[in-house]
C-alpha cells in the first residue's frame, strides 16, 4: 500500500501540473495558476505522512523539467530543496486545516462545507504558501528585491487560490473517501471544472499574446524614438563645422577666428573629447574643449595622422579607436583660401546612455553595428536574461556613415 500510494501520489503531482503548465505560452504563466497546491494538499490529506518522498520527487522533478536553466548547479539545487521543503509545509498546513474546519472524510454535500473549503479554506491555503514562497524568495534568491516580491504577491496569491479551487475537487473525485459518493461526480463535478480549466488556460494565453504585442508595440515606438533623437543629437557636428568654416572663411585671419570657434565645441556638446586640427602644412593643433583630466586626450595626441588621414579620408568614414574607446569623424575642407582637416573625437556613448536613462531604458541592452570591428559593440549591458525572440533594429548616422543600432529588452 505505501508504494501503491507513493506512485499514484508522484503521478498526480508531477504529470497534472508539468501539463498544465506546459499548455501555457509561458511557463512564468503558472503563477496565475498553480496546481501543485490543490493536488499537493488533498494528496496529503487522503495519503498522509507516508507519501512525503513522492511529493519531494515529483516537485523535484517538475522543477528541473520546467525551469531546466543552471539546476544542477549545487547552490541552486539546495535553494530548490528549500523551496521544495517550504511547498511540503503547505501541503500538510492545508490538510490539517480541512481537518480542523469541516473535517474528513466529508463528502462536501452541504453548502455549509462547500462555502467553507472554497471561501475559508481555499484562501488561508493560498495565503499560507504564498508567504513561506515568498519569504523563501527573499531570503534565498540574490536577484529578487523586496518590491518585486510585494508588487507579485497578489498575483501568487491568486495562482495559488486558483490552483486549489480547481485541482483539489479534481483529485477528491479520483481519490476521496468515501468512493460511494464521489465516484459518480465524474460527469456533474470533473466536466464542468475542467472546461473552466481550459477556458483559463485559452484566456491566460490570449493575454499574454495580447500583452506581449502591446510591450512589443510600445518596446519598438520608444526605441524608434530614442534613435531620432540620437541622431539629432550626433548630426550636430556636420552642421556645427560647415557652419563655422563658412563663416570665417571670408575673413582674413580666419584661423584665429576659428581656432576660438573650436574652443567653444564643448559648450555645444559635452562628449566630445578632443578636436585635432591639422593645416595645409601638415601642422596640428588639439583642443580639448573640456579641461578635465581625462587620459583619453593623451592617446588622441598620441596618433600618427599621416598614415590615419590616409585611412580614413580614402573610405570617408567614422573611425572607431579601440584603445581610447572614442569615435572620431574627419572633415576636409578644400577652398580658395585654405586647405584644412578636422578630426573630432567624441563618447557618442555618454551620450547615448544619457539619452537611454532619460527615457528608462535601463532593462535594455543596445549595440551598435560598425564595419571596422567584427563583432557588435555593446554600448549598454544589462545582468538580466534577454529576450531572445524579438528586439528593435534602426540606423543611427555618424557623419556620413551609417550603422545599425539594435535594442533588445530583458
Amino acid at each position: 500500500m505505501f508504494l501503491k500510494n507513493n506512485i499514484y501520489a508522484f503521478l498526480a503531482n508531477f504529470i497534472i501540473p508539468f501539463c498544465v503548465v506546459s499548455a501555457l505560452n509561458n511557463p512564468s504563466q503558472a503563477i496565475f495558476i498553480w496546481p501543485s497546491v490543490g493536488i499537493g494538499v488533498i494528496s496529503a490529506l487522503v495519503w498522509g505522512y507516508k507519501i512525503i518522498p513522492a511529493l519531494y520527487l515529483a516537485q523535484l522533478l517538475l522543477n528541473f523539467a520546467l525551469y531546466p536553466n543552471d539546476q544542477f548547479v549545487l547552490s541552486n539545487l539546495l535553494i530548490n530543496n528549500l523551496f521544495i521543503l517550504t511547498g511540503l509545509v503547505q501541503y500538510y498546513v492545508g490538510a490539517f486545516l480541512i481537518r480542523y474546519f469541516i473535517g474528513h472524510p466529508n463528502p462536501l454535500i452541504s453548502s455549509h462545507s462547500i462555502i467553507k473549503l472554497y471561501l475559508l479554506i481555499g484562501p488561508l491555503i493560498a495565503l499560507i504558501s504564498t508567504t513561506l514562497n515568498s519569504l523563501a524568495k527573499f531570503f534565498l534568491s540574490t536577484n529578487i528585491s523586496s518590491i518585486s516580491i510585494f508588487s507579485h504577491y497578489l498575483d501568487w496569491w491568486f495562482g495559488d487560490y486558483i490552483g486549489f479551487v480547481i485541482f483539489a475537487p479534481l483529485l477528491l473525485v479520483v481519490i476521496g473517501q468515501p468512493r460511494s459518493i464521489w465516484r459518480p461526480r465524474y460527469l456533474t463535478l470533473v466536466l464542468p471544472v475542467l472546461l473552466t480549466l481550459i477556458f483559463i488556460i485559452f484566456l491566460y494565453n490570449k493575454t499574454e499574446f495580447s500583452d506581449k504585442q502591446r510591450l512589443k508595440d510600445n518596446f519598438s515606438t520608444k526605441s524608434e524614438l530614442i534613435t531620432t533623437i540620437i541622431n539629432q543629437k550626433l548630426n550636430w557636428i556636420n552642421e556645427f563645422l560647415n557652419a563655422g568654416l563658412s563663416h570665417f572663411l571670408p575673413f582674413e585671419k580666419w584661423e584665429d577666428k576659428f581656432e576660438s570657434f573650436l574652443t567653444t565645441a564643448g559648450d555645444f556638446n559635452d562628449s566630445i573629447i578632443g578636436i585635432a586640427w591639422i593645416n595645409e602644412n601638415s601642422n596640428i593643433k588639439f583642443f580639448q574643449p573640456h579641461k578635465q583630466n581625462d587620459s583619453r586626450f593623451n592617446l588622441i595626441q598620441q596618433i600618427n595622422y599621416k598614415d590615419f588621414l590616409k585611412t580614413t579620408l580614402s573610405k570617408n568614414r567614422t573611425s572607431y579607436h579601440e584603445n581610447s574607446k572614442l569615435f572620431s569623424n574627419t572633415y576636409q575642407f578644400i577652398k580658395t583660401k585654405a586647405k584644412t582637416t578636422i578630426v573630432i573625437f567624441h563618447d557618442p556613448i555618454k551620450l547615448i546612455t544619457n539619452i537611454l536613462d532619460s527615457y528608462d531604458f535601463y532593462d535594455t541592452q543596445v549595440s551598435i553595428t560598425l564595419e571596422d570591428l567584427n563583432k557588435p559593440l555593446n554600448l549598454r549591458e544589462v545582468n538580466k536574461p534577454i529576450f531572445n525572440d524579438f528586439s528593435v533594429q534602426s540606423v543611427i548616422t555618424f557623419s556620413k556613415d551609417t550603422w545599425a543600432i539594435n535594442y533588445q529588452p530583458t
